[in-house]
């Protein structure tokens, strides 16, 4: 008994020897400091480490140096800071313009796994897919993009882009404003669009959009002379005549002046003066397709189909397949047809016969890529008046009859 308390004080004199020993509070907030100090130092080594491989990488980059670049930015993404967005930007683009693809897909599928949240590399990713004709998943990413980034214009003009290589041009228009709007200064841009809204006749809207090309380009004159025409198709027809009686002051002998004063007095519906300007464009620019067709659409305006169908033929020897030639020709077989039908609009079969002459006119212009949507609309609105195969069918059967009968 004595022996087991004896042992007993023993053990708790060693413990308390050994409490006695420790660390203090203060030593030991000490060691926390330390510990901090430690690591915060670390972080800025590392921090420091990245700044200098982001001007190493960017220097490279810089200067086409992109293998180089490569080293910079994996040694960050990898060893450094993963966290760092822009090698990770930096590093995909640097493989995109090695021309390795599928690296620069893998790099930007990475970083959208760690960020995914980042506009940016759903557009990145998604302009890799683009460049792979995989349109669709393109499309998917850069809608992630515009919905992650509203004013991620880039995103907006790739969705605008990959719209119009489907021949979506309603959607294409959506997405090309969208990115006009956060990229005012977009020269490019506001080109297609005055393109785009030409090809759905919004002349309005292509006049705004030519203003600011105008503002662009301040001493482009064909610009000027487009701004006009769009202002006299969208009605402003003074407005147009005068800024262009103003230029034909200047330069009376210049062609593409008098072409576009002619069409402002066409639109304003003076044909004795829109002829006038018109021919002496066409004395000044013989080999102008374009101004044989609004002389063409001149004469069209006056019901003078007979005029009107030999300058467009004369347009279509000066440049084969041009559409605008097709579509007047279609037009002068539509009003045709319509005149056969009388005020009633009697939908007879010979009537139906002359809207087909017109339909299959208006086909011809698809081939021309600067006329395939005007030419789709005529179309589209024209197709209802066609004789169906049906008819057809019974035209040739009555026809045979009554040739078999001598009638």
């Amino acid at each position: 008994m004595k022996k087991g308390i004896a042992l007993a004080v023993l053990f708790l004199g060693l413990i308390s020897v050994s409490c006695a020993t420790g660390p203090t509070p203060e030593e030991l907030e000490a060691q926390r400091k330390a510990q901090q100090e430690e690591e915060a130092k670390r972080k800025a080594e590392i921090k420091q480490q990245v700044l200098i491989n982001l001007s190493i990488g960017n220097e490279h980059y810089k200067n086409r140096e992109y293998r180089d670049a490569i080293n910079s930015f994996l040694r960050i993404v990898r060893e450094l800071d993963p966290t760092e967005k822009r090698a990770w930007r930096y590093l995909a683009d640097s493989y995109y313009q090695l021309g390795k693809i599928d690296s620069a897909k893998a790099i930007y599928k990475e970083a959208i796994s760690l960020f995914p949240d980042e506009s940016t590399f759903h557009y990145g990713l998604g302009y890799m897919m683009e460049l792979e004709k995989q349109d669709s998943l393109a499309v998917e990413h850069y809608r992630k993009a515009v919905t992650l980034d509203s004013t991620n214009y880039v995103a907006a003009e790739a969705l605008g882009r990959t719209h119009l290589r489907a021949g979506a041009i309603d959607s294409v228009i959506y997405w090309y404003e969208k990115a006009s709007h956060l990229d005012s200064t977009n020269l490019g841009l506001w080109k297609d669009l005055v393109k785009l809204y030409k090809s759905r006749a919004r002349w309005e809207d292509a006049a705004q959009a030519n203003k600011m090309v105008c503002r662009l380009e301040p001493d482009n004159i064909k610009n000027q002379l487009d701004l006009a025409q769009c202002q006299a198709r969208a009605g402003n027809y003074d407005e147009a005549i005068s800024k262009l009686e103003q230029m034909i002051a200047k330069t009376p002998e210049d062609p593409e002046v008098n072409h576009i004063l002619g069409i402002a007095y066409m639109e304003k519906g003076d044909h004795s003066s829109a002829l006038k300007y018109m021919n002496k464009a066409k004395k000044l620019n013989p080999d102008n397709p374009k101004i044989y067709c609004d002389i063409a659409m001149a004469y069209l305006k006056q019901k003078n189909y007979a005029k009107a169908e030999k300058f467009a033929n004369t347009a279509l020897s000066k440049k084969s397949g041009y559409g605008y030639a097709y579509i007047i020709l279609g037009e002068v077989k539509e009003a045709k047809a319509r005149e056969a039908a009388g005020p009633k609009g009697e939908l007879t079969y010979d009537v139906k016969l002359i809207f087909e002459e017109a339909y299959n006119l208006y086909r011809r212009a698809l081939s021309d890529p600067d006329w395939h949507e005007q030419a789709k609309l005529k179309i589209k609105y024209i197709k209802d008046y066609l004789p169906t195969e049906e008819e057809k069918r019974t035209y040739e059967f009555l026809k045979k009859g009554r040739m078999d009968t001598g009638e």
